[in-house]
């Protein structure tokens, strides 16, 4: 019996947010990065994520979406939050259309006071 795929928007899609991203969707999810940095973005689209094992191998992902239009962004089943501190409530507010009931939205940030911005 396979394992139901699930859909997984990452939400600042930086250093750590791509490496997580990258990870899901080698793992079988269905993944969409959502980011401001529109050549990062673009450069995802284009190449996919590579990323440098601590064994020197190295392998490239490909994720769903990399996009910096909020509403290119579909329905998810988790939402990872991994925005800087700052920017949690206009990120949170773009892709709300994004979250139901059934979403679990996970805060991965630094910082203080996420939740209530949330």
């Amino acid at each position: 019996m396979s394992t139901p795929v699930t859909r997984v928007v990452v939400v600042g899609a930086g250093a750590m947010g791509s490496a997580m991203g990258a990870l899901i969707a080698a793992a079988g999810h269905h993944v969409t990065l959502f980011d401001v940095d529109a050549a990062h973005m673009a450069a995802v689209e284009s190449s996919g994520l590579t990323i440098h094992h601590s064994d020197g191998t190295t392998a490239n992902h490909r994720v769903a979406l990399a996009t910096t239009d909020p509403t290119a962004v579909a329905s998810a089943d988790i939402v990872l939050l991994m925005t800087k501190s700052w920017a949690t409530t206009d990120a949170v507010r773009s892709i709300r259309h994004a979250v139901d009931d059934h979403t679990w939205v996970v805060s991965a940030q630094n910082g203080l006071g996420n939740g209530a911005r949330m």
